[in-house]
Order: structure tokens, then C-alpha cells, then sequence
């Protein structure tokens, strides 16, 4: 099952967002036209008690059989678990956001987990590392 930009943001902080579209003609290929947004900034440090927020985009059409997980493991210790409620997934695009749950973990190394059922019992979708700096 095919996860694409599977990502962490820091939704109280802003960066700014380039987007280039191709626009050139046929005889200037390199030539591009760009727009600017002001968006959550990707990040994978976070002081303790920053919110977090998780997204990604699943393959439009895709089936869950036991819905989407998100764990924190600190090693291989789980440390903190989430189910996505039912609804998380836009049908549509395959767009899901969700809060990560970071809340009250200790200054340290751990990794962000995606875990889901599509048949066959739970596996790991994605991973992302994160600090959480004190």
C-alpha cells in the first residue's frame, strides 16, 4: 500500500511554501512559474509540549480493514498509541491529517509510526524520526 509524503509539522510554527508548476513554452523547457503560501513548517524537533501534526496521502481508493494507527516507539518500545478515527481518510484525495501524539514525552530520540490493516493483520506503512528537545 502506497504511502506518499508522509510528513511532520509543527502547525504554530510557518514556513513558507514554494509551489512550481511547469510553464515555460516548448522552447524553454526550464522555465517554470511559481506561487507562495504560508504553511505549517515541516519539523522534526519539537520542545516538549509543542503539538504536532501528522500527514500523508494514501493511494485514492485504498481499503483499511482495521483503520490507520500512529505509534510512538522510543527504541522498540511502543510509548504512545493512537487509532484515526474512522473518517480520517478523505475517500476523495487519500489526504489524511492527524495530531501526532506527542503529548508528555521526555526529551529524546523517537520515530513516528504508521501502522494499518489492509488484509492480512497490521504492518508498519511509513516511519518519521523526531526529537523531542527539552
Amino acid at each position: 500500500m502506497p504511502i506518499h509524503a508522509f510528513s511532520l509539522y509543527a502547525p504554530d510554527r510557518v514556513s513558507l511554501w514554494i509551489d512550481l508548476t511547469p510553464g515555460g513554452a516548448p522552447d524553454h523547457e526550464l522555465e517554470v512559474d511559481a506561487t507562495t503560501s504560508l504553511h505549517p513548517a515541516l519539523a522534526t524537533r519539537f520542545s516538549p509540549g509543542e503539538p504536532a501534526v501528522c500527514a500523508f496521502r494514501l493511494t485514492p481508493g485504498t481499503a483499511l480493514d482495521g483503520g490507520l494507527h500512529l505509534s510512538i516507539l522510543d527504541n522498540d518500545t511502543e510509548v504512545r498509541h493512537l487509532k484515526l478515527p474512522d473518517g480520517s481518510l478523505d475517500p476523495k484525495t487519500g489526504a489524511v491529517r492527524a495530531e501526532a501524539p506527542l503529548m508528555g514525552l521526555h526529551g529524546g530520540a523517537y520515530r513516528l509510526v504508521l501502522q494499518g490493516d489492509s488484509g492480512g493483520g497490521m504492518h508498519d506503512l511509513a516511519s518519521q524520526t523526531l526529537t523531542i528537545v527539552e
